[in-house]
């Protein structure tokens, strides 16, 4: 049996958060996947998207289950990725816990980028 998660992506509504657990988008994940994700971006647009779907690679707290990262990019870009494994559906409402060494280099990077503008 292959773990069920919800799949959706924008620009349906319904795959924003706060995430409404719509049985519509719970769905069995391929064989080859034993996980599930959501990704969140930010765009310095102000715009944020979001996909949950399945997952082949990622690494999992063997602890908590679930896993999250929070990249920050170029032009107020940030996304975050989350990838779980504990339960069918862990993908609905995971909230992002940020490596701190990854944002403080990418913080660090960016406001040197800045100053030498």
């Amino acid at each position: 049996f292959s773990i069920k998660c919800y799949q959706c992506k924008e620009p349906d509504p319904r795959c924003r958060d706060p995430f409404q657990n719509d049985t519509a988008f719970f769905k069995p994940c391929p064989a080859n996947a034993t996980k599930c994700r959501k990704y969140k971006w930010e765009i310095g647009d102000g715009k944020t998207y979001f996909e949950r779907g399945c997952a082949v690679h990622g690494e999992v707290s063997r602890r908590e289950g679930r896993n999250c990262i929070e990249r920050v990019g170029t032009y107020k870009t940030r996304m975050w990725y989350c990838i779980c494994d504990n339960k069918d559906g862990c993908n609905s409402a995971i909230r992002a816990k940020a490596s701190l060494s990854i944002v403080s280099i990418f913080l660090t990077t960016g406001f040197l980028i800045y100053l030498k503008i």
